[in-house]
């Protein structure tokens, strides 16, 4: 989980601290650098939390709202083309506004993410999570982050997930066709289909299967298709 907008949230608790720490005067004169007790005496007092974590500024540090992930997406979503995917995305706020959720697909290295905006088959649950109504293997097939933004503290990314669409397209690219063949020539069929992951082939000879050296110098490629 990262965190950007550092400054704006870390700034909110350096003032905290700096109220802690010290109690001199407002008006920018000349400041002795030790606190006066209400007796007079000057002692050189330290700042002291009482057991509700308030300083001597009397702020409450633990008042800090927290602003995390309770469910981030999973690494790598496998799912099949024309099926519905979600992936997660739950966040954790202790304050007053609520985050804003959004999505963001990642393009190619060096490049900026895209913002993804809902539309009818892949839209923003409420609770933050992305849902696709049918994974699409080209459209669909990516990664993707989690952002959540609250204004005056920042913005927290997830880690980047990846939607594996696996597929299968029809028709095949290349099919067996007849030969007419000398005998002692040598016969060669191909079979290639577009798929993710990459199909594995499997010859039949009538309804037996055929394996690779099986009879007179059989050779099966694991692509179905011959190597050029």
């Amino acid at each position: 989980m990262t965190l950007d907008g550092n400054d704006a949230y870390l700034n909110g608790v350096s003032d905290v601290a700096a109220a802690v720490v010290y109690n001199g005067d407002d008006d920018g004169g000349d400041n002795d650098d030790r606190d006066v007790d209400d007796d007079g005496d000057d002692d050189d007092d330290e700042a002291v939390n009482d057991d509700n974590g308030a300083g001597s500024s009397g702020q409450d540090l633990s008042s800090i709202p927290e602003f995390h992930f309770i469910r981030e997406p999973a690494v790598t979503t496998l799912t099949r083309s024309g099926t519905a995917a979600t992936l997660d995305c739950v966040v954790a706020y202790d304050g007053l506004t609520k985050p804003d959720i959004h999505w963001i697909r990642e393009a190619g290295e060096g490049q900026p993410g895209i913002r993804l905006d809902d539309n009818s088959v892949r839209y923003t649950l409420s609770n933050g999570s992305l849902y696709f109504k049918r994974v699409n293997d080209a459209s669909s097939t990516g990664s993707y982050r989690c952002g959540a933004t609250v204004p005056g503290v920042g913005t927290i990314v997830s880690r980047a997930a990846y939607l594996d669409v696996t597929y299968i397209r029809k028709p095949l690219l290349r099919e067996p066709t007849d030969l007419a063949l000398a005998p002692g020539d040598t016969a060669a069929f191909e079979c290639l289909a577009e798929a993710s992951p990459q199909a594995k082939v499997t010859w039949f000879k009538g309804d037996v299967q055929v394996h690779e050296g099986q009879g007179h110098g059989v050779h099966i490629y694991p692509t179905g298709e011959r190597p050029s």
